[in-house]
């Protein structure tokens, strides 16, 4: 019986543990919504890209080694709350565009 005890109190260490874990994510996403959705207030009318926009839109950028065949190098960019972020295929906008056009009500926000 004690044996039982100890399973299921180690197991509710570790439930809760992962609980903070996955709270601790969730806030930390919502602080870089905040973040992203502030700086894409204040850069909606971009003329010029400066590094101050960089900064407050890109988290990183990864730059690779160049394939030896192609001799193209690839270049990943991670943005502020989006996190890598693939550049969808014409298909695929024209698929979202009609989802739109479909549900307008579900795709409203509020600043």
């Amino acid at each position: 019986m004690t044996a039982n005890y100890e399973k299921e109190q180690k197991d509710l260490l570790e439930l809760v543990a992962d609980g903070k874990k996955n709270l601790l994510d969730a806030e930390q996403t919502k602080v870089d919504l905040r973040l992203l959705m502030k700086a894409l207030r204040d850069y909606t009318d971009i003329r010029q890209l400066t590094p101050e926009i960089v900064n407050a839109l890109i988290r990183r950028i990864e730059v690779h080694n160049k394939d030896k065949e192609t001799k193209k190098v690839k270049v990943d960019i991670y943005f502020t709350a989006v996190g890598l972020f693939s550049i969808p295929t014409e298909n695929e906008m024209q698929a979202a565009m009609e989802e739109i056009r479909q549900n307008p009500q579900q795709f409203k926000t509020s600043a």
